[in-house]
């Protein structure tokens, strides 16, 4: 069963970058006139189109909406867990004192932490019940008359980018049985609702829900209290009846999501067993009797306002748990994200070196064998954007081992070969309310390069392999837990160049056309969770190919008196995605027992980038160089860089 999220590209974040460097080989790099042994590096070389951003506060966005990063609407259906006006616990009504305030209800939370900016629409209403009539007084307080209002609410527009959450089925637990069939009535009337939800917005099929697995009815205040006082049905597991209700009420809920594509089902029963299981470590000094004035404290809290509700630090618990559901598949896909920008990154730095250390080199030099080095060669410091992304936006300009080693072979004027060798690092930090996860990525690769001229058209033709490895580490605020993992991944990469450098008008002026295709995997890993089961990841390979076309320019040096020397350069390009794969994962937990398969889609991509040098040689070993660039992504913002360097050459 395929369950299939949609995701948007959001905008790129401006970079400013100030770099100072020693290295070894003379130029810039930033320019210089094509020559026997460059290759197709002329005017500034052509490069790999730019990797495709993928960053997005909003998991749930559709690819392509009108607002696609920002979840718009979170639609709530429930009962009092979930109703923030609910008399017995509400600060509306006087005689609650202390009391439970609406900001402290689950749903806002989550809303503030990690869907800032939307709406939310809650319907759920306190003794609710899944089946279609009230399982308490007979009347209309069910879940279909929420999805009733919801469908002629005016105030209500179900957007691409909405979320829906079903938590019900406290009321349908508390008062039917499962032995005679009640409670099987009162889920099918659930799935009813849940299939007149998905087609309620968008009859296409996409939109999203949450649907949820309650905790264990018999392991309130109420219920422990009740089964003590039974003595006519045998051990203690056979009189809590409650709990073997709520797992079979769980299980209907759970094949539910399982049969239905955008249908996660939320394991909240997992947690609060855990949470039963070991008070303390979650904050807690007492879950399982009431205690109103300690149910919001921080650290010794109490888990029931009264006999079958949570306090405040219950509820955190929830909104932590759905914040969890809402980014699992997207943290996995940025996993991805990294091998593409290292391996562009390392194609960019295998140009630059070369020129680096071949511009400094009389043309006979350049024949037999050369030694160059590629990476950062500086010390690199930047500020990345803050807020609610949740990726690689914090990375840019912050890896500190960048480096390679390669061997250049001139085989004659025009032809040239060699192979490089390179370590590279990137590590993100992101968060969401209280939930921080650390993303880290080292790829070691060996890169084979060939270049020659054909006809007055050079030749470039670049093959990378890499072995990653990758970490993740997650952190919990609320309970002060982490948990990680390593695993590995390989990434394979090939891209073909065609040059034409043309000298005019006392410069350089190189057109190109640039074929890129790439292929990543990432080993199956599993990682714990402090609320939940082990949760394993389990990912396919993902191509994308990228077809660039780009003018390149130099200009002749410009003579600044003495020995100074001026030259300029420029690149422009656009990048076209000829074919990206969708992120796949298999997503299991151990506690549910099936797999859900989120499907990460991408659309089209076209990328204009626009790259803009100069450099100044103020003698043989001195030089200083400045460049801006700016790329703009469809339907993104633009990202922009600005560096200056300087290279001492001895």
């Amino acid at each position: 069963m395929s369950k299939t999220n949609h995701w948007a590209v959001p905008g790129f974040t401006c970079l400013a970058m100030l770099a100072l460097s020693a290295c070894s080989g003379g130029g810039s790099g930033m320019g210089g006139t094509p020559s026997g042994g460059s290759g197709g590096g002329g005017g500034g070389g052509p490069i790999d189109p730019p990797v495709v951003d993928f960053v997005v506060p909003n998991a749930y966005a559709t690819y392509g909406s009108a607002t696609p990063d920002k979840l718009d609407n979170l639609v709530v259906f429930g009962d009092s867990y979930s109703d923030p006006l609910d008399p017995k616990r509400s600060c509306a009504n006087p005689a609650n004192k202390p009391c439970l305030k609406p900001a402290d209800t689950w749903s806002r939370l989550l809303v503030a932490d990690a869907a800032p900016g939307a709406e939310l629409h809650n319907y759920a209403k306190g003794k609710a019940s899944a089946r279609d009539t009230n399982v308490y007084d007979g009347g209309d307080n069910t879940l279909k008359t929420q999805v009733d209002r919801a469908a002629t609410d005016p105030g209500l527009t179900m957007t691409e980018n909405s979320l829906g959450i079903i938590y019900m089925g406290y009321n349908d637990i508390n008062k039917l049985g499962h032995s005679n069939g009640e409670l099987a009535v009162a889920a099918d009337d659930y799935e009813e609702q849940l299939d007149r939800l998905l087609v309620l917005a968008d009859p296409t099929g996409k939109q999203r829900m949450f649907v949820t697995l309650v905790h264990d009815w018999g392991a309130t205040p109420a219920e422990i209290a009740a089964t003590a006082s039974r003595t006519d049905c045998g051990t203690p597991e056979e009189c809590n009846f409650k709990r073997l209700r709520t797992q079979y009420f769980n299980d209907l809920v759970a094949q539910m999501a399982n049969e239905r594509d955008n249908v996660v089902a939320v394991d909240m029963f997992t947690v609060f067993d855990r949470i039963a299981a070991d008070p303390a470590r979650y904050g807690f000094s007492n879950v399982t009797t009431a205690d109103k004035a300690k149910s919001d404290d921080a650290t010794d809290a109490a888990l029931y306002f009264d006999d079958r509700h949570f306090g405040a630090r219950g509820q955190a618990i929830i909104a932590e748990v759905f914040n969890h559901y809402l980014t699992r598949g997207w943290d996995w896909s940025n996993q991805f994200a990294a091998g593409a920008a290292a391996t562009q990154k390392l194609n960019d730095d295998i140009d630059n070196g070369r020129l680096l250390s071949l511009a400094a080199l009389a043309p006979e030099q350049r024949l037999g064998l050369n030694s160059f080095v590629v990476g950062d060669t500086a010390f690199t410091a930047a500020a990345a954007g803050t807020g609610a992304r949740s990726s690689f936006e914090a990375m840019r300009g912050t890896a500190d081992r960048n480096t390679g080693f390669g061997l250049n072979y001139g085989i004659d004027e025009k032809t040239s070969m060699g192979i490089v060798m390179s370590n590279y690092h990137d590590e993100s930090e992101s968060s969401s309310g209280v939930r921080s996860t650390n993303l880290d990525y080292e790829s070691n690769a060996v890169s084979f390069y060939f270049d020659t001229e054909l006809s007055g058209l050079q030749l470039r033709t670049v093959a990378s392999f890499s072995n990653d490895e990758h970490g993740r580490r997650e952190h919990d605020g609320l309970v002060d837990a982490g948990s990680s993992a390593t695993f590995g991944g390989r990434t394979t990469a090939l891209s073909q160049t065609i040059s034409r450098p043309i000298q005019a008008a006392g410069g350089w002026f190189t057109p190109w056309l640039n074929l890129s295709h790439t292929v990543q995997q990432l080993d199956d890993y599993t990682i714990s969770n402090p609320y939940l089961s082990d949760t394993t990841y389990e990912g396919h390979s993902v191509s994308e190919t990228f077809a660039t076309l780009g003018l390149s320019a130099a200009s002749a040096p410009i003579s600044l008196g003495g020995q100074s020397r001026l030259t300029l350069d420029g690149r422009v390009s656009y990048s076209q995605s000829l074919a990206l794969d969708d992120y796949r994962v298999s997503i299991r937990e151990k506690a549910l027992g099936y797999a859900e398969e989120q499907v990460i889609e991408r659309g089209d991509e076209g990328i204009f980038a626009l790259r803009l040098g100069a450099d100044l040689a103020l003698d043989p070993q001195l030089s200083l160089s400045a460049g801006y660039e700016v790329s703009k992504q469809s339907d993104a913002e633009a990202e922009q860089n600005v560096s200056v360097r300087m290279n001492y050459r001895f």
